[in-house]
């Protein structure tokens, strides 16, 4: 069974639900059912899901890409340096939110006015010393492809 195009009315369009690729392998309607639901759900149960503690042991989006892959972690000059190789993929870890993800265009912007003025560098911070009484930790992660590198940001106040 061929399917070109899918569109689910009730689900906001993304780019895992516009168009479902020719498949060969699957051979009944039930199969193509299972994989589409498959898809429809994954992305809606990353749209609930939320941060529930830090250090964080998951990324996710709410399009269902995730990734557990979490790398070292980050001092300001470590940020700094991969910022002047290019964009980089913030993310904002808060604890009872779900991930925020930056848009690239805005990463310099954001590093500048957000993340620099907040960043603690030692694995202890005081949290009076940084303006609004929060901080961020950085840390790597590593893409499932390659691509530009992702910060996590997680906030503690």
């Amino acid at each position: 069974m061929y399917l070109r195009s899918f569109t689910a009315p009730s689900v906001p369009q993304q780019s895992s639900l516009d168009q479902l690729l020719i498949r060969d392998d699957v051979t009944s309607t039930d199969e193509l059912t299972a994989l589409i639901w498959a898809r429809i759900t994954r992305s809606m149960y990353a749209k609930l899901r939320i941060i529930a503690r830090l250090p964080l042991t998951e990324l996710w989006r709410d399009d269902g890409f995730s990734t557990a892959e979490r790398g070292r972690s980050l001092h300001r000059e470590e940020v700094r340096q991969l910022l002047s190789t290019g964009p980089v993929q913030f993310v904002l870890a808060d604890v009872g939110e779900p991930p925020q993800w930056i848009p690239l265009g805005q990463s310099f912007h954001f590093w500048k006015d957000e993340v620099k003025p907040h960043l603690a560098d030692d694995s202890r911070a005081r949290l009076d010393e940084f303006v609004g009484g929060y901080c961020y930790f950085a840390s790597q992660w590593e893409p499932r492809r390659t691509g530009v590198p992702i910060v996590v940001l997680e906030k503690h106040h």
